[in-house]
């Protein structure tokens, strides 16, 4: 799969998750990845597995961060850039979900899965 991103720089929230999605054919091309999540352990982890994967080219960055709080998301963001110099783009993982169906979902689960899951104080 060639989807022109070698040598470009991608960030991935949520990224603690990582380690069953198509983020290791990405390295594999050559694209470089930042990842960030809450869970310094699971972070730790799936950087191992990713880097497994990487060309040579590519480097992998685990950050912990809770996206939730700006303070520690501007911190990540900036440790981005000092790191790799540029960031050419975001897949935005991070959130959370209500363990229900939509019909069982009260609106206060949903509201605070929205908000959890779309970054509002970042615009």
């Amino acid at each position: 799969m060639d989807l022109e991103l070698t040598g470009r720089v991608v960030l991935v929230t949520g990224g603690a998750m990582a380690r069953s999605s198509p983020l290791p054919p990405l390295v594999g091309e050559g694209t470089s990845v930042a990842l960030c999540g809450r869970s310094t352990e699971r972070l730790k982890a799936a950087e191992q597995l990713i880097s497994a994967h990487a060309a040579e080219s590519a480097d992998v960055l685990a950050i912990e961060c809770d996206v939730r709080d700006p303070d520690q998301l501007a911190s990540m963001v900036d440790d981005v850039g000092r790191h790799f110099g540029r960031l050419d783009g975001l897949v935005n993982n991070a959130g959370r979900s209500a363990a229900a169906t939509v019909a069982a979902t009260t609106d206060e689960d949903w509201l605070k899965t929205w908000i959890s899951s779309s970054w509002p104080r970042c615009a």
